[in-house]
């Protein structure tokens, strides 16, 4: 059983991180030195991955302390995205596949955070036991590993792994 367990976990795509303002121009790494900025926006390092990943950029890029006082956190990845779209927080460290989603008009300005500055945010996939014969979630596991999930997932704004 524990065979099969360890063959039904997967990591299916890697997420990355996006540094995104909908309403101010030309967001950059520069940003990140802005002292201009009240708030910025992220998931909360201790239970969120993405949260950890930011708080690991702002390290590796000597801003953490610079920031430590201007954080806002989520308790997951989407309500940073929230904060921010909404005026809570200025700009803020989110999903780069929720902001290549945004549609043209309202993307605002992002850089989006090259994968070097942060572990990789794995996104796994899990047939749990009480799955193993079910075969809507057995097609699901299998779909995933295909070529055509693999081109959404890419077109998406995640890496493979």
């Amino acid at each position: 059983m524990q065979d099969e367990q360890a063959d039904a976990r997967f990591t299916y795509a890697i997420g990355g991180l996006a540094l995104w303002s909908p309403g101010r121009d030309g967001v950059s790494p520069d940003t990140l030195d802005n002292p201009g900025f009240t708030r910025m926006a992220i998931a909360n390092p201790d239970l969120a991955p993405y949260g950890l990943a930011a708080i690991q950029l702002l390290d590796r890029l000597d801003r953490k302390a610079a920031w430590h006082s201007k954080l806002v956190y989520g308790e997951s990845v989407g309500q940073p995205y929230a904060f921010v779209s909404t005026g809570t927080a200025e700009i803020g460290l989110v999903s780069a596949a929720q902001v290549l989603a945004l549609p043209d008009a309202s993307e605002g300005s992002y850089w989006l955070i090259p994968h070097q500055l942060h572990d990789p945010i794995a996104q796994d996939a899990v047939l749990l036991d009480h799955g193993q014969d079910n075969a809507v979630a057995i097609a699901f596991v299998t779909y995933l590993k295909t070529s055509d999930a693999r081109d959404i997932i890419r077109g998406s704004g995640y890496r493979l792994p």
